[in-house]
């Protein structure tokens, strides 16, 4: 545990606590059991204020416990009630965030963030106005790994350990950002209410229905909920409502099967007989699962429904493969580029850490493209541009822009979408705003989405992050691809960063890098700040590149300084040019007829004797003087060749070959 200390300072004067310790519940596995801190031979009540003490209570007697925790209670805040966020499992051993917790964790940017007992978790507190009330009926409380603990919809306590990852001096008010968490990760499905989806009759015997349903896409879900495991619902009852909803697919809504199967999966307990009003809690929960399920399975395709009758799809076009020969023959045009090199036809990612100037970039990406001028010292074919600044109204666009073109005339080619125009996030109306701009302004090449999370849609139930990326880029692939233009989603960088693979950093999973064509990711180094900014490149058409680029601040455009291997070279020579071990060195040369040879403590002696003190230690010379080798020979056409090791350490000898005509 980290220091409680740690805390925000108005919960550890107004919270009330409880000590806990692990213990084994009837099924074997270790939960965290509170106790009354005031007599801890006696369990406390998570739901009961008078079970609880202040925290300095709470420490004095929490020896022979695993820790403290927090009451969950109202009316202990002047400023409104506690709320608290618990993020199973999110932390990897190396500290890393998991994609979803970064973004769970930048929407709740406000909150006090510790690690939990564990390590592997993360837990968060807030405030929620006085009259806030969660809505359990439209919210889960509990969903994956995600639990969100509000007072007065929860009775639960929650750890504490004082081990910060994002310190607060105080509990901050999060109301606004807990509605945003429980609307794209909390909220429950929509029951559906079409009477037309009545019961059916089954078409497969109940051993083919078993192994269909574990083999299909959702065939783990299935597996997982067959063998008990309820752990991704935040209650049985809604774990007994999906594998029942599977179920009605497959039995093609026949409630006998279905209840005679499910009988049979680890979910089945006594509840599933007890009486529900007029009938029992099985026979409802089945009701319930027909009535939701609108696409049931048909021996040759899937079908639909269409007011309570089955309705097949159209069959599939038939597809004809074309021999390696045949596509040989074929006259296919080479790769389109924006920016020559650097930016062809087809999707495209730009990821950067925020408020380093990715915005700046995409719109003089767009005026480069709209002018036909160079970008990054890069060539560009002049083109229309469409860009979505979905974070602003049109005040901020219009000040950038203007910005950036200085005292050049804006470009009539430049098109602008600003959030307030509701252009609709992915599967729900964006896909239907871009086709229409193309048809209403067909000279566009370029789209630039800024930034992407605003038209991610709310991941689905059971979904994975990878399955959810893919499907993202899926639609914006294919309106790239149809109409021929350049998609370039803007994103941020993860906060963890992943040192051994820069594209590593983009935010969400490996999805979004392998949906697209090319990626770009602005990736700043702490040694050096905003004079060591590296724009990482790749794509399925070009080389991985690595360019050094700098935001010139005076005229907001980004600038291309060459690669990041030159960069580092020319630093390498001024450090050589600015090294007071290299000038002692050359002075020593120079005072002994072109040739010196000694060790490092010889270095640190004659800069002592001399007035140049080095403050290094002899192992930190000898690594200059190795690190300076090449360049001696190179910059000053001195050779240098290490030789024996003596009492005074590794020892070099220097000589000066002036240039002559024969060696040049």
């Amino acid at each position: 545990m980290g220091d409680i200390n740690n805390l925000p300072a108005d919960l550890r004067e107004h919270g009330l606590f409880c000590v806990w310790r692990y213990e084994k519940n009837p099924k074997g596995d270790l939960t965290k059991v509170p106790y009354k801190p005031r007599d801890p031979r006696y369990g406390a009540d998570s739901a009961d204020k008078a079970d609880f003490a202040p925290l300095e209570t709470a420490l004095k007697h929490s020896s022979g416990f695993d820790g403290v925790g927090v009451g969950i209670f109202k009316d202990l805040f002047e400023r409104g009630n506690i709320v608290g966020f618990d993020i199973d499992h999110c932390l990897d051993q190396n500290g890393n965030l998991s994609a979803e917790a970064e973004k769970i964790t930048d929407i709740l940017k406000y909150c006090y963030w510790e690690k939990s007992p564990s390590g592997h978790g993360l837990r968060g507190f807030g405030l929620v106005n006085k009259d806030f009330k969660y809505d359990t009926e439209r919210f889960y409380i509990k969903k994956g790994g995600l639990e969100i603990y509000s007072a007065g919809a929860t009775s639960r306590f929650l750890t504490v350990t004082g081990n910060v990852v994002k310190p607060a001096e105080r509990l901050e008010d999060v109301t606004h950002e807990l509605l945003e968490v429980a609307r794209t990760y909390m909220v429950r499905p929509a029951e559906q209410t079409d009477t037309n989806n009545q019961p059916g009759a089954a078409m497969l015997p109940d051993d083919d229905v078993l192994k269909m349903a574990a083999n299909a896409s959702n065939g783990e879900k299935f597996r997982k909920l067959w063998s008990g495991d309820t752990s991704d619902y935040p209650s049985d009852s809604e774990a007994d409502l999906a594998l029942c909803g599977v179920l009605a697919f497959w039995c093609r809504r026949d409630p006998t099967q279905i209840d005679k199967l499910f009988r049979q999966s680890a979910l089945f307990r006594k509840k599933w007989d007890s009486k529900r009003g007029g009938s029992t809690y099985g026979e409802w929960t089945v009701k319930k699962a027909i009535r939701m399920c609108s696409e049931v399975w048909e021996p040759e395709r899937r079908v639909t429904t269409e007011n309570g009758v089955i309705k097949p799809k159209e069959p599939k076009q038939r597809i004809v493969a074309i021999t390696a020969a045949e596509l040989d023959a074929l006259d296919i045009p080479p790769v389109e580029w924006l920016v020559e090199g650097l930016l062809p036809i087809g999707s495209a990612c730009l990821s950067a850490p925020p408020k380093t100037g990715k915005s700046y970039l995409a719109i003089d990406l767009c005026i480069s493209i709209c002018t036909g001028e160079p970008f990054l010292g890069r060539n560009t074919n002049k083109a229309a541009c469409l860009y979505f600044d979905l974070e602003s109204g049109k005040r901020r666009p219009k000040q950038r822009i203007r910005q950036v073109l200085g005292d050049k005339k804006a470009p009539d080619n430049f098109f602008i979408i600003t959030a307030e125009q509701k252009p609709g996030k992915v599967g729900a109306g964006f896909e239907d705003t871009l086709i229409d701009q193309l048809q209403q302004h067909p000279e566009i090449r370029l789209i630039v989405i800024d930034v992407l999370q605003k038209v991610r849609p709310p991941r689905k139930s059971g979904t994975s992050m990878y399955d959810s990326d893919y499907d993202l880029f899926s639609p914006i692939n294919d309106i790239a691809i149809k109409h021929n233009v350049a998609v370039l989603c803007v994103t941020h960088n993860r906060k963890m960063r992943d040192p051994s693979d820069p594209f590593n950093d983009i935010s969400g999973s490996t999805g979004v890098l392998g949906s697209v064509d090319a990626a770009f990711v602005i990736s700043k180094a702490r040694r050096y700040g905003d004079e060591d900014v590296t724009l990482f490149v790749t794509g399925r058409e070009m080389p991985e590149q690595e360019l050094a680029v700098a935001f010139n601040k005076k005229v907001f455009r980004w600038e291309c300084m060459g690669t990041a291997e030159q960069r580092e070279t020319q630093r390498a020579v001024d450090a050589y040019h600015s090294s007071m071990v290299v000038s002692i060195i050359k002075e020593l040369i120079r005072k002994n007829g072109g040739v010196w040879e000694g060790s490092a403590q010889d270095v640190i002696d004659y800069g002592g004797l001399v007035g140049k003190h080095i403050m290094k230690s002899n192992e930190d010379v000898g690594k200059d003087i190795n690190r300076f080798l090449s360049y001696f020979d190179v910059l000053d056409n001195i050779k240098c060749i290490p030789s024996r090791t003596g009492k005074r350490g590794r020892r070099y000898k220097f000589t000066d070959t002036p240039v002559t005509a024969d060696t040049l």
